[in-house]
C-alpha cells in the first residue's frame, strides 16, 4: 500500500481545514462586524490552548479509531449548529465547542500519519503535498459553491471528516523493508531551547498569515471583487506550496533550519506589505502566490526538526507545543488582535503595520542566517 493511505488522509484533513478557513467569509456574509468576525474566527486557535494538550494526552490512552471518531462527531455536531444559529453570542459559544474538537483533527491526525511514515522510513513531504492539493481543491470548490448556498460548506466538511475517520484506521502498522537506518537510530543533535526559539519565530510570522486568512475576504468585499475570489486566492495559496514540497528534503539539507525559517518569515512580511497595494483581482492573486515560500517552509522545517532532530523523548511534548504555538497563539492573535486593529486604524493600515514590524525582525535575521550558513559551509570544506 506504500504511503497511498497516508497521502489520502492528508488530502482529506486539509480539504476539511479549507472549509473552516473560509468561516471568515461565511460570518462576513452573515453581517457580523470585523471585530465580531475576528473574535468568532479566533475561537479555533483559542480553544487549541486547551484542546491540543488534552487530546494529545487522550492519544496515549485511547485507541486511534475511537479518538478520531470522537473528534469527528464533536466537530460535525458543533459545525452544523453554527448553520442553524443566528445570534452572535450563541455563535461564539458554539464556535468554542466546535473548536475544541475541530482544532485537534489535523494535529492528532497528522501525528498518526507521521508515526506511520516513520515506521516506513519515509518523510512527510509527499503526503503533505497531497494535503496541500486537498486544501487547494477544497478552497477553490467552496469559493464557487458558496455563491449557490452556504450549506455546501457544512456538507463537504462532514463528508471529509467521515472519510478521514474511516481511512485513518487503515494506516499501515507494519514498517516496510528498506535500506538504511531507521529514523530512531539516526543521530539527533537538536535541542529543546533551539526548538523553542524557532517556534517563537514561526509563531510571530504565522500571526500575519492568520490575519490575512481572516480578513482577506473583507478586503475582497470592500473592493467590490467577485466573492468567489476568496476561494481562488486560498486555492492559489495552497497550490503555491507544491513546488517547495517537491524538493523539500534537498532544500532543507542545503539551507538548514534557521535560514529556511528566516527566509520564510521574510517572504511573509513582503507579501503582507504588498497586499493592500494591489489594484486588481489578478494582482491580488499573484501577490498571494508568494505564500509558496512562507507557511509551508516554516512548517516543514519545524516539523522535520521535531521528528528527526530533537531527542525522541521530546517528540510528543514538542508536537503539542508546536500546535499550541502556530495554531493557537498565532491564529488567536492574528484574528482577534487583527480585528481590533482593523476597527481602530482600518484594514490597509493594519496590513502595513504588521508587515513592517515583521520585516524589521526578518531582514536582519536573514542576514545573520546567511552568514552563519556560509561560515558553517566554509568550516566543513576546510575540515574536508
Amino acid at each position: 500500500m506504500g504511503i497511498f493511505i497516508d497521502s489520502v488522509v492528508e488530502l482529506l484533513m486539509y480539504a476539511n481545514l479549507a472549509m473552516f478557513n473560509i468561516l471568515g467569509q461565511y460570518f462576513y456574509m452573515r453581517g457580523f462586524s470585523p471585530f465580531e468576525v475576528g473574535i468568532l474566527v479566533a475561537m479555533i486557535p483559542a480553544a487549541s490552548f486547551v484542546s491540543n494538550p488534552f487530546w494529545f494526552r487522550m492519544k496515549e490512552k485511547l485507541p486511534r479509531t475511537r479518538l478520531i471518531a470522537i473528534l469527528t462527531i464533536g466537530t460535525v455536531v458543533g459545525f452544523w449548529s453554527l448553520f442553524f444559529v443566528r445570534p452572535f453570542l450563541l455563535n461564539l459559544v458554539l464556535m468554542a465547542f466546535t473548536a475544541f474538537f475541530s482544532g485537534a483533527v489535523v494535529p492528532i491526525g497528522e501525528s498518526y500519519v507521521m508515526e506511520s511514515l516513520i515506521r516506513k522510513q519515509k518523510k512527510l513531504d509527499l503526503p503533505r503535498m497531497f494535503g496541500t492539493i486537498g486544501y487547494s481543491m477544497g478552497s477553490l470548490m467552496i469559493g464557487f459553491l458558496l455563491k449557490i448556498d452556504v450549506v455546501f460548506l457544512f456538507a463537504f466538511s462532514t463528508l471529509f471528516l467521515v472519510l478521514v475517520s474511516f481511512l485513518i484506521r487503515r494506516l499501515d502498522q507494519i514498517a516496510l523493508v528498506s535500506e538504511g537506518r531507521s529514523a530512531a537510530s539516526l543521530p539527533r543533535t537538536g535541542s529543546w531551547n533551539a526548538f523553542l526559539w524557532y517556534l517563537v519565530l514561526a509563531s510571530a510570522s504565522i500571526l500575519l498569515i492568520s490575519f490575512n486568512g481572516a480578513f482577506l475576504p473583507q478586503l475582497i468585499g470592500q473592493r467590490g471583487y467577485d466573492p468567489a475570489l476568496t476561494g481562488i486566492c486560498f486555492a492559489v495559496l495552497s497550490f503555491s506550496e507544491v513546488p517547495f514540497l517537491l524538493f523539500a528534503k534537498k532544500i532543507l539539507r542545503k539551507m538548514g533550519t534557521l535560514l529556511l525559517l528566516a527566509t520564510g518569515v521574510l517572504c511573509i512580511s513582503l507579501r503582507m506589505f504588498l497586499t493592500p497595494f494591489t489594484n486588481s483581482e489578478l494582482a491580488l492573486v499573484l501577490v498571494q502566490a508568494m505564500h509558496g515560500w512562507s507557511y509551508i517552509v516554516i512548517y516543514y522545517a519545524l516539523f522535520d526538526y521535531i521528528h528527526y532532530e530533537l531527542p525522541i523523548a521530546y517528540a510528543s511534548k514538542a508536537q503539542a507545543v508546536f500546535w499550541i504555538g502556530i495554531q493557537g497563539l498565532s491564529f488567536f492573535l492574528g484574528s482577534s488582535l487583527g480585528g481590533l486593529l482593523v476597527e481602530g486604524i482600518g484594514l490597509d493600515r493594519t496590513y502595513l503595520l504588521l508587515s513592517i514590524g515583521l520585516f524589521c525582525v526578518a531582514a536582519p535575521l536573514t542576514v545573520v542566517a546567511v552568514v552563519k550558513r556560509f561560515k558553517g559551509s566554509g568550516l566543513k570544506r576546510k575540515a574536508a
